[in-house]
């Protein structure tokens, strides 16, 4: 990669940083979730992700938990868009995507979502609205995980759309 292209996609990173991580931050209730699929936040945005901090980059989004009733046991991991949110809170969420890469044998999956009742208008509340009008957001999480798994250790990055991630929720 040439010096210059480093410098413009670290620079859209740290913009994209800057706007999803501010201080101005909304306080959630504690258990507001009553909608369909309810995330527990678990890494906000502006934190170090342990699982993932080779460089120790903040994320510029939040991560959560997916809440199961059907199969407690099993956890999904859910990259949450928009602004910062309170560690531990449980929010209701808009599923967008289904974002999975390999990282050496371990294959990840994160469902790609909005808050609920805060969806922003920008990123869309479906797959094809994300898709067609957020490549840039699409490729800055790609190249955050590329970034933060180490040298050669992390491929096969692919998009899936809603229906994909339901079943994989099932």
């Amino acid at each position: 990669m040439h010096t210059p292209l480093k410098i413009i996609c670290l620079t859209c990173f740290v913009l994209i940083f800057m706007a999803c991580s501010g201080k101005n931050e909304e306080k959630t209730s504690p258990q507001e979730s009553e909608g369909l699929i309810s995330t527990r936040v678990i890494i906000p945005a502006g934190d170090i992700y342990p699982d993932f901090s080779n460089l120790g980059i903040p994320t510029f989004f939040n991560v959560g938990t997916v809440e199961q009733k059907m199969k407690p046991s099993v956890a999904y991991k859910s990259i949450i868009l928009g602004k910062r949110l309170d560690k531990g809170h449980t929010i209701s969420v808009n599923p967008i995507a289904l974002f999975s890469f390999n990282q050496d044998t371990i294959k990840h999956n994160y469902l790609l979502s909005t808050h609920k009742q805060r969806s922003n208008a920008r990123i869309g509340k479906e797959y094809i609205d994300f898709m067609s009008k957020n490549n840039e957001l699409q490729v800055t999480i790609e190249n955050w995980f590329r970034a933060q798994c180490g040298f050669s250790s992390c491929d096969s990055y692919m998009w899936s759309d809603t229906y994909r991630a339901f079943l994989n929720l099932e």
